[in-house]
């Protein structure tokens, strides 16, 4: 009895290996969509997608959840404590059992590599990862540029009340209000330059997107913004500006004007030219 006890215990280890191991083939791929639209939304927002989707990972393994697979295997290591087993096999199999109780609460899953998680249009209403909430509850990102590239950015937090109501009414999700945002001196802040007219888009006020000045991997980035808002002179022929050497070029031509209202808001990229969280 307790060598096919020990047979079976093998087994179960074996199996919650190969599970740990195929959960972790998968690589994430950022495609954005068209910079014709600025705030996508679940349907229309970079999607992430599997390079080589394996046929059972984190999610499934042959049409069976991984978390169904370890109640029946709970279930099965609670039949076998019933039989007669000497104190040491008996400690053995309380231990495994401890540990598939910690797996399905999620203890233990915090530290496995989740890049084998799909986020498309098709399945972000119903990913779930280990909580209550999906992706659609928060907020959906945006699209900006930086020196001629598309990134994509979230913006949580303003420290001004109107430009959080206007950032809530356009994206959908509330923008808290965090005042004390506007005391972080100015040498740590980035800067992020809002177009008040010109070419007509999915822009913040209407007009064509934000441009930020860095992204991740450059040593002056930080996700706190100073808020530039930039305007067309009437004699200047409005057009689109994607970096910041346009947009200082343009005001050193006398085409626009940048003013800073003492704004700062909270933006981190998620995307951008050379990679992605």
């Amino acid at each position: 009895m307790k060598r096919n006890l020990t047979v079976v215990l093998a087994l179960m280890v074996v199996l919650l290996i190969f599970t740990a191991v195929q959960a972790q083939d998968g690589q994430l791929t950022p495609t954005p969509d068209s910079h014709a639209i600025h705030h996508p939304t679940a349907e229309a927002t970079a999607t992430l997608v599997p390079n080589a989707l394996p046929d059972a990972g984190m999610g499934q393994m042959g049409g069976m959840d991984m978390h169904t697979m370890m109640q029946n295997m709970s279930s099965m290591i609670d039949t076998m404590l019933s039989m007669n087993m000497s104190d040491e096999m008996r400690a053995q199999m309380k231990q495994m059992r401890n540990m598939m109780d910690m797996m399905m609460s999620g203890n233990m899953m915090s530290g496995m590599d989740m890049t084998s998680v799909t986020a498309t249009p098709e399945s972000t209403g119903n990913m779930e990862m280990g909580t209550k909430y999906s992706v659609n509850d928060f907020a959906p990102m945006a699209l900006a540029y930086y020196d001629g590239g598309e990134v994509y950015f979230v913006h949580p937090e303003a420290s001004d009340k109107g430009v959080a109501k206007v950032l809530t009414d356009m994206m959908g999700t509330d923008v808290m209000v965090v005042p004390s945002l506007a005391e972080v001196p100015k040498d740590l802040l980035g800067n992020v330059y809002v177009f008040t007219n010109g070419i007509k888009a999915m822009g913040p006020l209407g007009f064509q997107p934000d441009v930020f000045d860095s992204v991740p991997g450059d040593e002056a980035y930080t996700p706190l913004r100073a808020l530039n808002l930039v305007t067309w002179q009437g004699n200047a022929q409005a057009r689109e500006l994607t970096s910041i050497r346009e947009i200082l070029a343009a005001e050193k031509n006398g085409e626009v004007i940048i003013e800073q209202p003492g704004v700062v808001v909270n933006m981190p990229i998620l995307v951008w030219p050379e990679g992605h969280r």
